[in-house]
């Protein structure tokens, strides 16, 4: 059993494989992340939330922890795209793990933070 669990790590890695996971979305409009970055050059962006929202400190850790920059392939309804992590926040009480840029929401299709609301994306790390 050692042995398959090794070769299956194995083939993973080298076929570049990586599982896509449903998560709870919402949305932001700032332009500053936690690193004093520019949320609004242009790009599509993130941010990574707590497990527990009203735990203090908070630990910004939804995801597993990704560090600052990791891309992600975000899905809605059969349009993907890629967002990078630029910042990081508490989360609110319907448990989101991600809050998706008000710029990469519009690429998902949605007019504002208001239409898209609260919704389960699909995510896949790139």
């Amino acid at each position: 059993m050692t042995k398959f669990l090794l070769l299956l790590a194995i083939f993973a890695l080298v076929s570049g494989y990586v599982s896509a996971e449903d998560v709870v979305a919402s949305c932001y409009t700032g332009c500053i992340g936690n690193r004093d970055n520019n949320l609004c050059d242009g790009g599509y962006y993130y941010a990574e939330l707590s497990r527990d929202y009203q735990a203090q400190p908070p630990d910004f850790c939804a995801l597993g922890c990704l560090p600052n920059g990791q891309a992600l392939q975000i899905s809605y309804e059969g349009i993907s795209i890629t967002a990078t992590k630029g910042d990081v926040g508490a989360g609110g009480p319907s448990n989101p793990k991600i809050d998706i840029h008000i710029t990469a929401a519009i690429a998902l299709g949605f007019a504002d933070c208001d239409s898209f609301g609260i919704r389960t994306v699909t995510i896949t790390q790139v």
